[in-house]
Order: structure tokens, then C-alpha cells, then sequence
């Protein structure tokens, strides 16, 4: 048994990737086996293998722009609650950083106090204003005495510490700061 993988010109001449004799067979014998378990984990049969995985995919699309929609729906309200608040700490367990850089790139400009935003998995502090006061400058003078790093800029700055209780710490020196 010989089963040639792939042909490649080269330098006028052909590279031949192959296999043969009892590797040719276990090799094909191991791809066999991943494409039948695949098969049966999909509900297909290995005909049916390349149309079944386009039909996921594009559920896996339709479903990623939905995701998107909910997100920006969720980053639009949390923005308007935030604005609309007097309270100056909001914790967030269920969104993601990024979520909630898109919250603070849309209030940053609109903010007349400093917002504190808490990812609480991760233990980081989002420190957002209109850039009075210094974001950066609070969180690199004020972050390292709790074993935290972060910094940037004025209107938006990320402080990531070890412990939870770094976390409110930081957040009350910051308020009486």
C-alpha cells in the first residue's frame, strides 16, 4: 500500500509526501477511526460529514451575530443605568473585560465623577472619568501598594490585583483620594 498526501513543485523539480506499507495502512486505518467517531458524534454519515459541518457553521454564525446584538444591547443599557446612577461601583461577574471596555469607551466622555468598574473573576478594576481626575496617574500611584499592576490613560485606566480585598481596598483609597 503507497498513498501519496500531497505534491509540491520545487525548484523544477517535485517533492512527493507519501507513506507506505504498514505506516500507509495504520495511518489510514487512524483517520478512519477519527472520521467514523466524528460521524457518529455528528449524527452523520461520512458522506454526509462536509454538509453537516457547513449547516453547524452557519448555526455557529447565526448564533455569534445574535451573541453580538445581545452584547451591544447589554453595553448600551449598562451604560444608561450607569449614567443615570449616583453610585460610583458597579461589579459585573457575568460580562467580560472587553464588555466592559465597551461600556467605558461610550461613558467616559459623559462622566462628570469617577466610575469604578469591577470584573470580578479576574479582580480588575476599571478606573473611568472624563480625564479629571487622572485615571492613569491614580491607578500607577496607588495600584503597587496592594501587589497590583496596571495603568492608562487619563479617561481610562485597568488595575489587576492578587486578592478580592485588594480590590475594595484600592477602590476606597481611590474614593477618599
Amino acid at each position: 500500500m503507497v498513498k501519496i498526501y500531497k505534491i509540491e513543485s520545487n525548484k523544477g523539480m517535485f517533492r512527493l509526501y507519501f507513506e507506505a506499507g504498514k505506516r500507509a495502512f495504520k495511518k489510514y486505518q487512524d483517520e478512519f477511526d477519527i472520521l467514523t467517531a466524528v460521524s457518529r458524534k455528528v449524527s452523520a454519515g461520512t458522506e454526509d460529514l462536509i454538509s453537516k459541518f457547513e449547516s453547524q457553521e452557519e448555526k455557529n454564525r447565526e448564533k455569534f451575530n445574535q451573541l453580538h446584538l445581545l452584547k451591544r444591547l447589554v453595553v448600551s443599557m449598562e451604560s444608561e443605568k450607569i449614567l443615570a446612577s449616583d453610585e460610583s461601583t458597579f461589579k459585573y461577574d457575568v460580562l467580560t473585560i472587553d464588555d466592559m471596555m465597551a461600556i467605558a469607551k461610550e461613558i467616559c466622555p459623559k462622566l462628570s465623577r469617577i466610575v469604578f468598574l469591577v470584573h470580578i473573576p479576574s479582580n480588575t478594576v476599571l478606573l473611568l472619568s472624563n480625564g479629571d481626575p487622572d485615571c492613569g496617574k491614580l491607578v500607577k500611584e496607588n495600584a503597587s501598594i496592594y501587589n497590583g499592576k496596571g495603568g492608562g490613560s487619563k479617561e481610562m485606566a485597568r488595575a489587576i490585583f492578587d486578592r478580592k480585598d485588594y480590590v475594595e481596598t484600592f477602590i476606597d483609597l481611590i474614593k477618599k483620594h
